[in-house]
């Protein structure tokens, strides 16, 4: 159940993610990673990092999200979660039930080593695989939120949605900031108007020359 009324910290799932994210973030952990361990969900990595970034990044505050995808990133960055600093909040998303694919057999050749997979599960094989990861990720002393969806399809995927869209507001709230407005955004976009020669932004534009002056005097050519 990701979705509930309940105000108690403790049964509400969106509260107690948000007092989660608000306490490591003052516990030093500037960073927060979300891992689902679904190919279908690598978008949503990608929507979550837009939600959290342009949401709580504010006055100086907030945390950065970065996004993985098991089980590919299981190989490319969990040696860096589980012995690098300790400076990131985890949260892996596990799929309880996947398309029936069974992997093949395996009898002999340079493969008989993993013939022990013969006929098994792939989903299976991927829910030990974020179970395996979760379980480093703790033997290592790092914080992890294990979260776990039925199925994944669009009401569990719409239910999800609106869960960390309620913990990103809660979040933000407790950090003492507005978590629906986008300052620097708005202000990307009003130096490219100037840029690009449209009415009335033309101020932005001698400003955003200014400031891209420090940069483009300060590169290196290569």
């Amino acid at each position: 159940k990701i979705v509930s009324r309940s105000a108690d910290v403790w049964s509400n799932p969106a509260l107690y993610m948000a007092a989660v994210q608000f306490l490591h973030q003052n516990f030093g952990r500037p960073m927060t990673v979300l891992m689902p361990y679904s190919n279908r969900m690598e978008t949503f990595a990608e929507w979550f990092a837009q939600l959290w970034g342009e949401s709580v990044g504010k006055d100086g505050l907030g945390s950065t999200p970065i996004r993985a995808l098991g089980a590919i990133d299981q190989h490319s960055q969990v040696q860096l979660y589980t012995a690098g600093p300790d400076d990131k909040l985890y949260t892996i998303i596990n799929i309880r039930w996947r398309e029936d694919v069974k992997l093949p057999t395996v009898s002999d050749g340079p493969l008989e080593p993993l013939s022990y997979l013969s006929g098994q599960d792939l989903g299976e094989m991927l829910s030990c695989e974020a179970m395996s990861t979760a379980a480093a990720l703790v033997k290592a002393g790092r914080p992890v939120v294990w979260m776990e969806l039925e199925r994944l399809d669009a009401a569990a995927l719409g239910g999800l949605i609106v869960m960390l869209e309620f913990v990103t507001a809660v979040t933000g709230r407790l950090m003492g900031i507005n978590p629906f407005d986008q300052p620097g955004v708005e202000q990307g976009k009003r130096y490219t108007y100037g840029l690009m020669g449209r009415e009335a932004y033309s101020g932005d534009a001698k400003e955003a020359d200014e400031f891209f002056r420090r940069v483009s005097g300060a590169s290196v050519s290569v």
